[in-house]
């Protein structure tokens, strides 16, 4: 009985040192690990569609700077991994910051992009992009995003925020649909504000203008104009309509163009529509043509041998004339629409 209690107890008291020497080593490597200096930097950029607008450089100069100066050297113990976080999260291209330490003592920074879904023109000639928080992101001299183009946007003031954060809320529902379709990726070159919450779409290839309405039902409208293209524009001269117009409830209403389009090889110019029609074409809005009256039109450059002669800018770019039709807010009569709404895709 005497040997089983003297047992018992040397065994607690083994337990006990195998334990306290646990806890020795425990903190004795916590300890030097603390004192180990930083052996390198990764950043790692999820970037959408593999375009960085992050400028890496501005990050490890932000990093050296929460540091006390350098990472690479410094010893762990002084890093305040939060705080840099936050830092880093006050720039605003960075959505989200983690980072952590490494057995090896390598930092590494993961970062996440805001995600660009427009870039807006303002009155005043600015240019920036929003993402689908309505957050200005400023442009990057290193990458370009091809988004939906908004031009004649508003200025922020402090008499319009709400009537502004409404304009903006619209522009990225616009967008949004406009990048979920490759066709209008394509085709949609530029979206004008026309100050009374209409807008009007000029296309990359055409010499119409498209009229909208307010930006309710944006899917739909671009979905029945799609079809309209598909099965009525596609086997018609460029210049056979001069305005379209989807701001009426299940319609696409057309009206005739004037049949000139100077300087325009007419054959090249439909082979080039059908093209569109039937694949995607990215950067068409890679290059600007301005009319003298600030209305604008973003068009790609022709001359290429895939594409018709460059034309003047000034003819291809001016105003339509208005045709005597009703407004689709007026309280006249509504036309009869051209092609009467689909629901199946073509």
């Amino acid at each position: 009985m005497a040997k089983q209690k003297i047992y018992m107890i040397l065994g607690r008291v083994l337990w006990s040192l195998v334990v306290a020497g646990v806890v020795f080593l425990l903190m004795t490597a916590m300890r030097d690990k603390q004192q180990d200096l930083c052996t390198g930097l990764i950043i790692r950029i999820d970037a959408i569609d593999g375009k960085v607008f992050i400028d890496e450089k501005e990050v490890k100069d932000i990093l050296a700077a929460e540091a006390g100066g350098q990472v690479k050297g410094t010893p762990l113990k002084q890093f305040d991994l939060r705080r840099m976080e936050k830092r880093l999260m006050q720039e605003v291209w960075i959505e989200q910051a983690q980072l952590y330490v490494d057995n090896a003592g390598v930092m590494h920074a993961n970062l996440a992009e805001r995600v660009p879904v427009a870039r807006l023109f303002d009155v005043t000639g600015n240019s920036f992009y929003i993402d689908s928080s309505g957050k200005h992101l400023p442009l990057s001299a290193q990458e370009r995003a091809d988004l939906p183009v908004f031009t004649n946007v508003p200025v922020l003031n402090k008499n319009n925020k709400g009537l502004y954060d409404s304009t903006l809320n619209d522009i990225v529902g616009i967008a949004n649909v406009v990048r979920r379709d490759s066709f209008w990726i394509a085709q949609a070159a530029q979206i004008d504000l026309l100050g009374n919450g209409k807008y009007e779409l000029y296309p990359a290839i055409g010499y119409h203008k498209i009229e909208l309405g307010n930006a309710n039902d944006m899917a739909a409208k671009l979905e029945r104009l799609k079809i309209f293209y598909h099965d009525v524009l596609a086997y018609k001269p460029l210049n056979a309509y001069s305005l379209l117009s989807v701001a009426y409830k299940d319609q696409v209403v057309a009206v005739k163009g004037d049949g000139q389009m100077p300087g325009i090889d007419p054959a090249k110019a439909v082979e080039v529509f059908n093209q569109l029609v039937t694949q995607t074409k990215t950067e068409v809005n890679a290059n600007a043509v301005e009319s003298e009256n600030k209305q604008g039109r973003i068009m790609p450059e022709y001359g290429s041998a895939a594409s018709p002669a460059k034309t003047q800018a000034k003819e291809a770019v001016a105003p339509i004339q208005q045709p005597a039709t009703p407004k689709p807010d007026s309280n006249m009569q509504k036309p009869r629409a051209v092609m009467p709404a689909k629901t199946t895709n073509n």
